[in-house]
């Protein structure tokens, strides 16, 4: 019976760590901040307006400065799940 006791505390002690880590992970992917490019972008710029971001690859992105945490950022036609990459 302690043996089983053990068993079963071990066991629901892994699935917590796991389930703890896994939270971890959704949560920094969820709060991944835009490139440096969308902030320059809409540097000297207002709400709405339209710019072009160059993105790390070299890509041009049409793009709409929008405010996001009291900042303007330029969110790019696709939305921002494009994550300012190119997806060929």
């Amino acid at each position: 019976m302690t043996l089983l006791i053990k068993t079963i505390s071990t066991v629901l002690s892994a699935a917590c760590i796991a389930l703890i880590s896994t939270s971890s992970v959704a949560e920094k992917r969820n709060h991944r901040q835009p490139p440096p490019e969308a902030f320059e972008a809409c540097e000297d710029k207002s709400e709405g307006d339209v710019v072009s971001v160059t993105t790390p690859h070299g890509d041009t992105l049409d793009a709409t400065c929008q405010l996001m945490k009291d900042q303007l950022v330029a969110i790019p036609e696709r939305g921002p799940a494009s994550r300012f990459e190119n997806r060929d």
